[in-house]
């Protein structure tokens, strides 16, 4: 058997590197011929893959036999093994949920999409629209024959380790240096961030009793043996022991398990559960679950089964194959040209500018992100978010409150405290807020205002982040803007508008719909957009941006965006997706009072899953692909003019009128004539 790998990179120890090199060198010593393809053919992983015996190649054509089964990572390498290929079966492995380089293609040639965690597989299964339960699950490996176990771990850790290209002064090291010197512990670093990269951490790991790591370095860490603390720069996540060890493993020990924040106490938390005896149960179960040989026997086994069965050739549409692939991927690294160029100018423009806004020029910005449900407001929230200075929390509703206290001048703190806590009464929200009450309640005097009690949450909230700036995001807030403008002059309004239809679509689908009928909804959806506008309008602190736009040139509507909140534009809120597992994370299941469940954690997060991803365009219109012609009927019924106020197109009066004969003669005429008329119009086909 003759199995091609495809990886753009070659350079340096990211997953998929390592990855390539450890089955490619397994497979060649198991006695299959391997050949690696990369247009990156100077990197440092280069001689040693040669010098196990695997060709590596530039170009697929320059293969020394033509391959048996294509191993795909990375859409573009594969896409041009395939073609270079065209009648050979492949395997696609998603390894990373957000980078353009991993988005599934469709091509016919593809047998078995796969991915190292179930956050892959989510992503796979969405890039190509097939049931998750056809994403195979491959999980990472380690060469355990390289990282071999240490010595007993002391009853008392003494060396701590940040194991991470990711862990800098900029990042999570200083709150990481601050928890290990609480807990006596002496930490190095290693990785690219920390300018210590190590070509052998496999000699480098048993030294040391607590690793901090995630996804492939967690794993070197366990099969040396060493306690191991989940840590990257999304947050931290819990110590890997023996019973959490498999569910941990779902999601490859890495972004979907960092759920809490970069604090001190989190860390401590963790590592204050460190036990020798467990460490060492859960590194033999590492070294047993993780091995190498295992994965490439799980691979030789997907190969043989390939082989015997390929994919049957179909014809390309204009969505599959290597056409309508080029296409997506000249448009992602068009998209990416553009946002770099944009972002060249505007830096060099800045550089120019004499005065750059900081946090204490923007401390009267308090950012209140509104709309119509499914509009697009938890988008915005998670591209304003990602800016350094705010901290936007999950929808607290708040201002509603703020509202039936009736913005009150003097309240017992203990009282507006707990008010928050228990709001709404029905099912709070302030489990989603990882707050603690004390910590709130000593911002306060024994008595405050309402807007200084949410203030002081807000603030509270920021903190948490380590950022000056705290903001919002409350569909529900559009009716709130009049009285939170008078008492709070600081207050910033962003509401985001979305094509109506667009909009009720994806709400009707969702746990809180109010109802299933599409002119119902759309009067909601009026009334919501109208009574924001109405109210936003009177206040001067009011900005409208469409989602549509947002999709399609965010960095042109963030600029603006900024620029109404007095912020500097900040390029880390294009890259919001990547900080988006993390934050969706904080979501929790919602509880009546009674304890019954009104929502799931899971449900609650599989609602917002697009906000992990790059925007995306193709959604936009959907409506034209869903709705009949009566709903759309009952949709502007239900609007009246509000789509046309707001420039969106709508349907022609004559497809309406006609519509409206068709649906008068089925009720007006007898059934009889009816048939007749049915009967006769068949005749006359």
């Amino acid at each position: 058997m003759r199995v091609l790998i495809t990886n753009l990179f070659l350079r340096g120890r990211s997953g998929t590197e390592t990855h390539t090199r450890d089955l490619a060198v397994e497979l060649r010593r198991r006695g299959v011929g391997v050949s690696v393809f990369s247009p990156d053919r100077e990197g440092p992983l280069v001689p040693q893959l040669r010098a196990a015996g695997v060709e590596v190649v530039a170009d697929p054509r320059d293969c020394a036999a033509p391959p048996d089964v294509i191993h795909g990572h990375h859409n573009l390498a594969l896409l041009t093994a395939t073609t270079a290929f065209p009648d050979v079966p492949a395997v696609f492995v998603c390894h990373d949920a957000t980078a353009w380089h991993d988005r599934a293609p469709r091509l016919p040639q593809i047998a078995l999409y796969a991915g190292v965690d179930d956050l892959c597989r989510e992503r796979v299964a969405a890039d190509v629209e097939i049931p998750l339960a056809d994403v195979a699950f491959h999980g990472n490996s380690v060469d355990t024959s390289r990282f071999r176990p240490r010595g007993p771990l002391p009853a008392r850790p003494l060396r701590a380790l940040a194991f991470s290209n990711y862990a800098t002064e900029d990042s999570f090291l200083p709150a990481l240096r601050a928890a290990c010197g609480r807990a006596g512990l002496h930490l190095d670093t290693i990785g690219a961030g920390s300018g210590n990269p190590s070509d052998a951490p496999e000699a480098d790991l048993p030294r040391y009793d607590v690793v901090f790591a995630k996804a492939r370095c967690a794993m070197e860490a366990l099969a040396c043996g060493c306690a191991v603390v989940l840590c990257g720069d999304e947050g931290v996540g819990p110590l890997v022991t023996p019973e959490n060890f498999r569910e941990l493993r779902r999601w490859n020990f890495g972004r979907r398990t960092l759920g809490s924040p970069h604090t001190v106490e989190a860390l401590l938390a963790a590592v204050h559960g460190y036990d020798a005896a467990a460490a060492r149960a859960t590194s033999e179960l590492a070294r047993d679950e993780l091995g190498l040989p295992a994965a490439v026997d799980a691979w030789l086994a997907r190969y043989e089964t390939i082989r015997s069965a390929p994919p049957a050739r179909k014809a390309e549409g204009a969505a599959t194959g290597v056409v309508g692939e080029l296409l997506r991927v000249n448009t992602e690294l068009d998209r990416l040209h553009v946002v770099a160029s944009q972002n060249a100018w505007y830096q060099r423009n800045l550089e120019k500018a004499s005065r750059v806004p900081t946090p204490k020029a923007v401390v009267d910005t308090l950012p209140f992100v509104i709309g119509a449900p499914r509009s697009g407001t938890t988008l915005l929230r998670m591209m304003l978010d990602a800016h350094p200075w705010l901290a936007i929390p999950p929808e607290t509703g708040f201002l509603a409150l703020a509202e039936e206290l009736r913005w009150a001048d003097d309240v017992p703190a203990d009282e507006f405290v707990s008010r928050l806590a228990r709001y709404p009464e029905g099912a709070p929200h302030w489990p989603d807020f990882n707050l603690s009450l004390p910590a709130l309640r000593g911002r306060l005097g024994e008595r405050t205002s309402v807007a200084n009690g949410l203030r002081a949450f807000y603030a509270a909230y920021a903190d948490r982040f380590g950022k000056p700036l705290g903001g919002d995001k409350t569909p529900g807030h559009t009716s709130c803007i009049a009285s939170a403008a008078r008492h709070l002059p600081e207050a910033r309004f962003v509401h985001i508008i979305r094509d109506g239809r667009d909009a009720i679509l994806s709400w009707r689908k969702t746990w809180f719909a109010p109802s299933q009928d599409v002119e119902h909804l759309a009067r909601e959806w009026a009334a919501r957009v109208r009574t924001a506008r109405e109210q936003g309008g009177t206040t001067g602190r009011y900005l409208e941006v469409r989602y549509e736009a947002l999709v399609a040139s965010p960095e042109v509507v963030l600029r603006e965006v900024c620029a109404f909140l007095n912020l500097p534009f900040a390029s880390e809120m294009l890259e919001y997706h990547q900080r988006a597992p993390h934050r969706l994370a904080e979501h929790q299941a919602r509880h009546r009072t009674d304890g019954t469940v009104v929502v799931g954690r899971e449900q609650r997060a599989s609602q917002q899953w697009l906000t992990c991803h790059p925007p995306r365009t193709d959604r936009i219109g959907d409506w034209n692909r869903v709705f009949t012609l009566a709903d759309v009927m009952a949709f502007q019924r239900g609007s009246g003019t509000l789509l046309t106020e707001l420039g969106y197109p709508v349907v022609s009066r004559y497809a309406i009128a006609r519509e409206r004969v068709r649906s008068a003669a089925k009720r007006l005429l007898p059934r009889n004539w009816r048939a007749v008329l049915a009967r006769h119009g068949a005749a006359k086909g």
